[in-house]
């Protein structure tokens, strides 16, 4: 359970670090 839980948590962080740089990239432009 803990396990499943901390995978999804990581895998919310990576997605927020896209969002994140997709933004970025797009206000360069």
């Amino acid at each position: 359970m803990f396990e499943q839980s901390n995978q999804e948590y990581m895998i919310k962080k990576v997605l927020q670090k896209r969002n994140a740089c997709q933004k970025k990239y797009v206000q360069n432009i």
